[in-house]
């Protein structure tokens, strides 16, 4: 297990200023393009889904480091397969 030198809270208020970077919405912006602009949990079923378009990060290994690595690292979902995705529930549209 890692170990931090960190608290939660200093993480969590660095990882909310790393969303707000330029940087991030590169990355956001490429991952929807290379995504085609659709959730992919939605296409995986047969569905086309472009609204409520969130990136999601599957893994925090990249993030700050290569941009193809950090890219790799995402996907494109909509609002109820990303809360999904953190173990919470949307409404069903």
């Amino acid at each position: 297990m890692a170990t931090y030198t960190t608290s939660r809270r200093e993480r969590q208020a660095a990882y909310r200023e790393y969303l707000k970077s330029p940087r991030w919405r590169f990355v956001r912006w490429l991952r929807k393009v290379l995504d085609l602009g659709v959730c992919q949990d939605c296409l995986r079923v047969g569905r086309i889904r472009r609204d409520g378009l969130q990136v999601h990060h599957e893994s925090y290994e990249h993030r700050g480091g290569s941009i193809p690595g950090e890219v790799a690292d995402t996907v494109t979902l909509c609002a109820e397969h990303h809360a999904a995705r953190h173990g919470r529930t949307q409404g069903a549209t």
